[in-house]
């Protein structure tokens, strides 16, 4: 993983980190992320010269390093966590594609 990779994967994982920090509904906090504040982090990786592609598992990444140190979701809903974020985040790209 690069500087700019790793760089970006923390502040992901910082973001959904102060999302959660409070919030029982932490599947919807994180589905909420990708629809609404994800944007930011795209125009981010574009000026590192990263590929929407290639931001996924970053992102999977940081939110990953956030809801393990989080420490309320066990090892099986953190999976299927990432799997849907993976999935909203593949859908948007698709849409993105599509305009």
């Amino acid at each position: 993983m690069t500087k700019h990779e790793k760089e970006l994967q923390d502040k992901i994982a910082e973001q959904i980190s102060e999302l959660i920090h409070e919030n029982i509904d932490i599947d919807l906090k994180v589905l909420r992320f990708i629809r609404e504040d994800f944007d930011r982090f795209v125009e981010l990786a574009r000026k590192k010269e990263l590929s929407y592609l290639s931001l996924i598992p970053i992102a999977l990444g940081g939110i990953k390093k956030a809801l393990v140190k989080d420490g309320r979701l066990g090892a099986q809903k953190i999976r299927e966590l990432l799997d849907r974020s993976e999935t909203e985040m593949r859908n948007r790209d698709e849409s993105r594609n599509e305009t």
